[in-house]
């Protein structure tokens, strides 16, 4: 008989594994709770994992004249750069072992993968009609 073999999956912490979210919250995911006994999951939250607490500022993803950014929502500060390095080592990191896919909060503007609004810019602002990954994903 053949034996099983999990595939493994890097999902986002905060889908069924942590509170983690900006606001100290958890998603409850029925797809990633049935999973959990198929399945190597590594969760694991970009932005805990550059240092920042949870509950936090939220961040959003503003566009400037050459590019576009990340930065926390209320007060502008940018955390581009920390990201990208996460994203960049991170990456480096899963290469070393053998990822069969990702499932990755929609909307995030660290994890999204295709959804995510962009902002004209940091505070009250209304976000552009276009949107985008976000820096991890």
């Amino acid at each position: 008989m053949e034996q099983f073999v999990k595939p493994t999956i890097v999902v986002s912490k905060c889908l069924e594994f942590e509170h983690c979210r900006y606001d100290g919250s958890m998603i409850s995911d029925l797809f990633v709770r049935k999973l959990k006994d198929y399945v190597n999951f590594i969760p694991l939250c970009p932005e805990m994992e550059i240092g920042l607490p949870s509950p936090r500022q939220a961040l959003g993803i503003m566009e400037t004249d050459q590019d576009e950014v990340l930065i926390f929502s209320q007060t502008g500060e940018p955390i581009t750069e920390q990201m990208v390095t996460y994203a960049n080592d991170k990456m480096e990191e899963l290469k070393k072992i053998e990822v069969d896919g990702f499932i990755l909060k929609s909307r995030s503007p660290s994890c999204g993968i295709k959804d995510v609004k962009i902002y004209k810019t940091y505070g009250k602002s209304s976000s552009l009609p276009r949107k985008t990954k976000g820096f991890f994903g």
